[in-house]
């Protein structure tokens, strides 16, 4: 059971891509052809350690010390978070829009898999210490929550090449769907664990099928802005959207409860005992006074907006500032924020400071290098050195991208 909810637990002719950790890159010129590729891997949660997490998702003896540690760490509600993908991006050379001069066709393809959610910290201590060090406790399991969505899609639109600006229409093929919130929830146990007593009000939600079963459409965009600002000129500024879609899953099983339930001559492992069992034979569902339901549905893709500054390689300046924050408007997220410093290293090479918080995690900080020439633009970063390199962090994320001008 305690693995269960631990698991619910280019350099003068193009556009760099902003939704990672790598700054934004723009020029003041357009390429006529572009191929890009990125790809990000970010993991984190907030009060769990990587070692710990290793543990508890790889195998490994875990102490009830070790559990202690980790417990006081933990705030009431606690945030997670995965976010992992790889984009491809083709800009032909010759293939101009609609016969417009300065707009080609532009063609993507990727895919995308991303969890969020919250946890109660009396949640972890139950599942991980069971009931005996709550006796005649009331512990509170509210607000926890939970969202993932695996998806792939394939999109065509155009690419505006003095600015980089592009829309593009996509199809999405959704491979996994699950959402759960449990607004209210509470246990309390009498002080001889004779009785305990059961409060929750929420629902369950999942989907999951073979390829070709769940169709959606999205856009995604990115668009310039030039901010005057007097005596500084104008600063460019960055607005993209990412999967701003929706998916209708044909197979939805939901499951809701409302309901406070107490029961004498029953502990909590008597509760927690399904794992092992069919849960709907066992006569739970009527027990709890869960309602089951299959049926079709509309679901919202996790659609994100970013807003940013970004950098301007061909800047004779050898230092530039960058920052900007990105939200998840359908989605509870706290908005991530982030402000950089990029240092032109020596012909072509930049190196840079980049600075975190909010998202899936608190405050961390990493650092990334770029290389840029004509025709050529290759960057690697992480927002999270610590984390990386050390099992007293809480999150790994690592990401790239590489663009050639064609």
């Amino acid at each position: 059971m305690k693995y269960l909810i631990a698991t619910y637990i280019l350099f003068g002719s193009f556009w760099g891509i902003s939704q990672t950790s790598l700054p934004a890159v723009i020029s003041t010129e357009g390429s006529s052809g572009l191929f890009w590729s990125e790809g990000e891997f970010d993991q984190r949660t907030q009060s769990l350690s990587n070692a710990f997490s290793r543990k508890l998702f790889r195998g490994g003896e875990i102490s009830e010390s070790e559990i202690n540690k980790e417990l006081d760490r933990h705030r009431s509600l606690n945030r997670f978070g995965r976010n992992y993908g790889l984009n491809l991006a083709f800009v032909p050379k010759k293939m101009k829009f609609f016969s417009s001069e300065h707009t080609n066709w532009m063609f993507e393809l990727g895919h995308q898999s991303f969890l969020s959610g919250s946890y109660a910290k009396g949640l972890f201590g139950l599942a991980m210490l069971g009931n005996a060090n709550y006796l005649g406790e009331q512990v509170s399991l509210a607000e926890s929550h939970l969202t993932l969505v695996d998806w792939q899609h394939l999109g065509v639109g155009f690419y505006h090449r003095p600015t980089g600006s592009y829309l593009t229409l996509n199809v999405v093929q959704s491979s996994a769907f699950a959402s759960g919130d449990l607004p209210v929830g509470a246990y309390e146990s009498g002080a001889d664990s004779s009785w305990l007593e059961l409060s929750a009000t929420g629902n369950v939600e999942y989907s999951g099928g073979n390829f070709g079963q769940s169709w959606g459409l999205s856009l995604n965009g990115r668009f310039q802005y030039h901010m005057p600002t007097g005596r500084f000129g104008q600063v460019p500024i960055l607005m993209e959207v990412k999967n701003m879609g929706i998916v209708y899953m044909p197979e939805t099983v939901s499951y809701r409860v409302d309901t406070v339930l107490r029961y004498d001559g029953l502990n909590l492992d008597d509760i927690l005992g399904f794992r092992n069992a069919n849960f709907e034979s066992a006569n739970w569902f009527d027990t709890l006074q869960v309602e089951r339901d299959t049926t079709g549905s509309w679901q919202l893709l996790p659609a994100s907006i970013e807003i940013s500054k970004p950098l301007r390689f061909v800047s004779t300046t050898p230092w530039q500032v960058f920052y900007g924050v990105r939200a998840y408007p359908f989605i509870r997220y706290l908005p991530r924020l982030h402000v950089g410093i990029n240092a032109k290293v020596w012909s072509g090479f930049h190196a840079g400071l980049v600075a975190v918080y909010g998202g899936f995690g608190g405050f961390r900080s990493g650092l990334y290098v770029n290389y840029a020439s004509n025709k050529l633009y290759m960057g690697l970063g992480t927002e999270d050195i610590y984390g990386l390199i050390s099992g007293k962090g809480f999150g790994k994320m690592l990401n790239f991208r590489l663009v050639c001008a064609l």
